[in-house]
């Protein structure tokens, strides 16, 4: 009786953790996102795919959706996306190599290195030269991803998406949160580098977190409605 009743309080404390709870009266969005494979395409082993004529395409790892920025439409968030360029054994690189930000804000890239680095900002037409200790700045409008690279032989690279609503950076198994909507009906827009972006249209209570769960892949359709 006892390992039955643990058990069943176990189930229940999952049930808890698995659906997010706002404040008193929140309303929002949650679930996973997940790469669907483009029909007749069946990823191999081996970090390859089985059909022969992709034998050269970059592998996806469909088991991991990898950098993925989910947003809303609402008041651009704002805020700052920090990078760092560090020496490393491999050469010099960006930390993190990805990073989301609100319109509105700000992107930094600082230079920790103990050499000047060439930083190019392809989106900003901007080309200049980072001094060890040195940071440049770069204002995050509009919508969409921002490149980085670095010129001075390291080969290093980064990218930045400015999102123009509420966002969330998915974690590793797919999942993400947006708290904090206002009640009615939003556009839920996953983005990912390397497919077409999927969006939904959702309708939102007082105090709702209704669960959202996105497929990204080239066959998805890119609009759903509620």
């Amino acid at each position: 009786m006892a390992r039955a009743l643990a058990v069943v309080l176990a189930f229940a404390a999952l049930s808890c953790a698995s659906a997010p709870g706002g404040p008193p009266g929140a309303s929002g969005a949650w679930g996973y996102v997940r790469l669907v494979p483009r029909e007749g395409v069946h990823p191999g082993g081996g970090g390859a795919y089985g059909d022969r004529r992709l034998a050269d395409a970059s592998f996806v790892d469909y088991s991991r959706p990898g950098f993925v920025v989910v947003y809303a439409d609402g008041d651009a968030p704002g805020g700052r996306a920090e990078l760092v360029l560090r020496q490393r054994a491999t050469g010099v690189r960006f930390e993190p190599r990805t990073a989301a930000v609100g319109a509105g804000g700000t992107i930094e890239i600082r230079n920790e290195t103990g050499t000047p680095q060439v930083l190019s900002a392809r989106e900003h037409g901007r080309l200049e030269s980072l001094a060890p200790g040195a940071s440049a700045s770069f204002a995050a409008s509009g919508e969409g991803p921002r490149g980085f690279s670095v010129l001075s032989g390291a080969e290093a690279d980064a990218l930045v998406f400015v999102a123009p609503g509420p966002f969330a950076v998915v974690s590793e198994s797919g999942r993400f949160e947006l708290p904090d909507l206002a009640p009615g009906h939003h556009r839920v827009v996953a983005w990912h580098p390397r497919f077409p972006s999927a969006a939904h249209g959702i309708e939102l209570s007082g105090g709702e977190m209704q669960r959202l769960d996105i497929e990204i892949g080239v066959d998805q359709p890119a609009e759903v409605e509620p």
